[in-house]
């Protein structure tokens, strides 16, 4: 059979055409930027027309107009009618206390400062919680923004409630039937035609060998697929503001399968193991990567069955122990021995990955199930994740604190100095605040000749439709005007044109509310941006000015050295040299230090941080997640099966630990100094096995007698322990790579200068 007749037919490869086209929406994955600013365009001019002519109520327009710009633009609720429905349904409600408070407070300085600040903390802390309640945030606090900037007061209140409602029915209508999508559902097919092509290549890895010519396209066509996931999912990283629990499975689920890509190289790339059961191990890989490939792509089709792993493993363990003792009563070589060991080693490698695959395309697809013992992350309750972000070493907390203060201070600066349109002022503020200050000065920049831009086009074409006497047009240009800026949020590095759109957008919307308008309200737009700038500046600059950037290094250097902790703590309990109760408390701390690592990537995310600039973070994060699922692994060997290691393999086992922890700890450090600036490629492909060393195991071998049980597991375990950790270590190096190469280049560039 050639290669081409290997291939498997077309319509079984579930998603890999949209995975290879994925090159052409790399900017705009799905279209869904696009499908945001026509909904945008659409729901604008709807908003206005009801009313401003059919309901006489231009003191609710602009709270009906930023609750459909937040709840289109900026949340995106996605999901299936009812959740998009419930989402704009509680939102609406959620506004109501918040812009009661709100306006409450305008009549005195100090208790506005002081609602703004409180009320801010909670909206900006609550994204800790992720999912609708956290992507429904951003629409509170626009809410927020215009009640306690607005001239409007609580008598007024009838007008301001039918202003809110019909922002909340116009954007549940918008989300419901204007080019309704599933904005998650580009990347779970790239994901599902990377675990079909890889289950293509899994199947004829244990069939005909001989055929490399189908071995070798199969390979390239997984390593397209995979590839072709990293490029769009390095390009336009999820948004955890909008992110449900399921999300933040996918999320997880785009980071192993690139590590079972590098440990499937290491499977094919040698040959297969003739230990009974490894076969039977490998091809259930196979087909749990298809039954997740078709679950992932297709709603209606069953889940993998994640039950037959634990059994399928224990029953390889058993085999290979009384493998182990055959060949030994058989007079075979330990050399022989220990490399078919090595062998097995990597098809339970593949197995363990994919098990844990499958247990997160359940996440994905919100099916209950147990907690995988060897999973490095759990689905927490939301009252966890509030407790564990309450302290001080949480960069939600920080974050919060930060921009509560800037929005207060900012409404307080409105209030005290009696500004028009000081809305404005506290949207400079939002839109200029990031995660650092040398991003915050970016977008400064951005954001101030944005609006000089668009300034000068809003009044430009106002003074256009004056000089034709035809208001017509300013109807024409407000949905082209929205479209732009629904299609350029989509894009962390476009806050330039988008707020060019918006400020043009704004001043139509105004010249329409108000004809004639006064000519001078761009100038006063601008003015009053700038000042939002300004304060979100000093505020970056005096309150935590590194930010979440600063903080990311320490905490992933953290991360690093717990979870290497976990790892030795393990091997010493294999080696019998700590009490196996100890376990527990430091894979606690492993977990929290995890967790805030993840944290501090998903908040950097959340403040529309460069996603270039975190992708060697995230790269850190899976080497991480596997190095805890090591630790785990070994705790459940020990927990199954009381293993003893002879003096002589555990001094082995112990020497691979001790050099481990040496690339782990190396890690770490250029963790806590990395300054990366873009994305790493790639590197699956040019993943190669390393030969392991386990000369000292094949010493101790000759003097251990493997035809008994004990010796027998004894070696297996070893193996396995040494070439676990083999395998870490190059995902180490090549984490570690990613940041290091990026932070020599900006030395370099900075030496050049």
């Amino acid at each position: 059979m050639d290669a081409q007749g290997a291939r498997r037919p077309c319509e079984n490869r579930v998603g890999l055409a949209l995975v290879k086209e994925a090159r052409l929406t790399i900017h705009d994955p799905g279209r869904l930027a696009l499908r945001r600013g026509i909904r945008l365009a659409i729901g604008t001019p709807i908003i206005l027309i009801l009313l401003l002519h059919l309901l006489s109520d231009p003191i609710g327009i602009p709270f009906g107009l930023f609750f459909l710009t937040s709840a289109v633009g900026t949340a995106d609720f996605s999901g299936t009618a009812k959740v998009r429905l419930l989402a704009c349904v509680v939102a609406g409600v959620a506004c109501v206390p918040v812009i009661a408070l709100g306006m409450a407070s305008t009549v005195n300085l100090y208790l506005l400062v002081f609602v703004t600040l409180v009320l801010g903390f909670v909206l900006f802390f609550i994204g800790v919680l992720r999912g609708l309640v956290a992507a429904g945030a951003p629409i509170v606090i626009s809410q927020l923004a215009v009640a306690v900037t607005s001239s409007a007061t609580l008598a007024q209140w009838p007008a301001i409630l039918t202003g809110l409602t019909t922002g909340a029915i116009v954007s549940a209508l918008c989300l419901l039937f204007v080019l309704p999508t599933d904005r998650r559902r580009h990347v779970r097919d790239g994901i599902a035609g990377a675990l079909d092509a890889m289950s293509h290549l899994a199947r004829l890895a244990w069939g005909d060998l001989s055929n490399h010519a189908a071995l070798k396209a199969a390979e390239q066509d997984v390593q397209e697929a995979v590839t072709a996931v990293h490029r769009e999912f390095g390009g336009q990283p999820f948004r955890p503001a909008g992110v449900s629990r399921r999300d933040r499975a996918l999320m997880q689920l785009v980071a192993r399968v690139r590590v079972l890509r590098q440990m499937q190289l290491v499977l094919v790339r040698q040959a297969r193991s003739i230990i009974p059961g490894t076969r039977a191990l490998g091809m259930n890989s196979g087909d749990a990567m298809e039954t997740s490939a078709r679950a992932l792509h297709d709603p209606s089709e069953s889940l993998p069955n994640i039950g037959a792993f634990p059994q399928l493993l224990d029953d390889h363990y058993d085999s290979c122990t009384q493998w182990v003792m055959s060949q030994a009563a058989s007079h075979v070589s330990a050399d022989t021995i220990v490399t078919e060991l090595q062998r097995a080693h990597a098809t339970r490698v593949v197995s363990m990955l994919t098990e844990q695959v499958a247990s997160l395309v359940h996440d994905v697809r919100g099916a209950v199930t147990d907690p995988m013992s060897d999973r490095a992350e759990q689905v927490r309750p939301w009252w966890r994740d509030l407790l564990l972000n309450a302290n001080t070493r949480s960069p939600w907390l920080f974050s919060a604190l930060r921009g509560s203060v800037a929005i207060a201070i900012g409404a307080g600066v409105v209030h005290f100095a009696g500004i028009s349109y000081g809305l404005w002022v506290l949207l400079g503020v939002i839109a200029v605040l990031r995660v650092d200050v040398l991003s915050t000065r970016r977008a400064a920049w951005q954001v101030v000749w944005g609006t000089a831009v668009g300034a000068s086009v809003g009044t430009g074409i106002i003074l256009l439709s004056d000089f034709m006497n035809w208001q017509g047009l300013l109807w024409v240009l407000l949905p082209v005007t929205a479209l732009i800026v629904g299609w350029a949020s989509g894009s962390p590095n476009s806050v330039a044109v988008s707020q060019t759109a918006f400020s043009a957008m704004v001043l139509i919307a105004f010249a329409l509310i108000e004809w004639p308008t006064d000519l001078i309200l761009g100038l006063t737009r601008l003015e009053n941006m700038g000042l939002g700038a300004l304060v979100a500046i000093l505020c970056a600059v005096l309150l935590w000015p590194h930010g979440v950037m600063g903080f990311l290094g320490r905490v992933t250097a953290t991360a690093v050295r717990s979870c290497a902790r976990m790892a030795s703590t393990a091997v010493g309990v294999l080696a019998g040299d700590v009490p196996i109760e100890k376990i527990p408390a430091i894979e606690s701390i492993a977990r929290l230090d995890l967790s805030n690592s993840v944290e501090a990537i998903d908040l950097a995310l959340v403040q529309r941080g460069n996603g270039s600039r975190l992708g060697p973070w995230m790269r850190v994060g899976d080497s991480t997640r596997a190095l805890m699922s090591y630790g785990k692994l070994l705790t459940h060997i020990v927990q199954r099966e009381a293993v003893i290691l002879p003096v002589s393999l555990k001094s082995a086992v112990l020497t691979s630990t001790h050099a481990s922890e040496l690339v782990w700890n190396q890690l770490a450090e250029e963790c806590a100094t990395a300054q990366p600036t873009s994305f790493p490629p790639d590197t699956s492909d040019a993943f190669e096995p390393l030969p392991v060393d386990l000369d000292q195991v094949l010493v101790a071998a000759d003097h251990l007698d493997l035809t008994d049980r004990a010796h027998a597991t004894a070696l297996c375990v070893s193996v396995w322990a040494i070439d676990w950790l083999h395998l870490l270590n190059q995902l180490s190096d090549d984490a570690r790579h990613s940041l290091t190469s990026d932070s020599r280049a900006v030395a370099s560039a900075a030496s050049a200068t």
